[in-house]
């Protein structure tokens, strides 16, 4: 995570070329579920924030049993994932 402080019209991203997130989180459509694919053999945190469409208040859990719900983000404390494994995570 980062963040810029300063002129609010300018444009600032971030290299994709030098990323090297440990998962790759994809919405469905209709935005009730989602899919958190391993990049490299993992065992890290992994926090998911909801899509900016998505009311705080659309979202009362998750069928997750070992993350931590929020009205913001949903955390996983410790996601173990083998290279391109994935799971999917549906929303209450």
């Amino acid at each position: 995570t980062f963040a810029f402080f300063g002129d609010p019209a300018w444009r600032a991203e971030a290299d994709s070329s030098r990323q090297h997130a440990a998962f790759r989180i994809e919405w469905a459509a209709e935005k009730r579920s989602f899919t958190i694919t391993a990049n490299g053999d993992t065992s890290d945190r992994c926090a998911v924030l909801y899509p900016d469409s998505v009311a705080r208040d659309t979202f009362t859990g998750c069928d997750a049993a070992d993350a931590v719900f929020t009205n913001d983000f949903i955390l996983f404390p410790k996601l173990e994932l083998k290279a391109g494994e994935s799971r999917t995570v549906h929303m209450k």
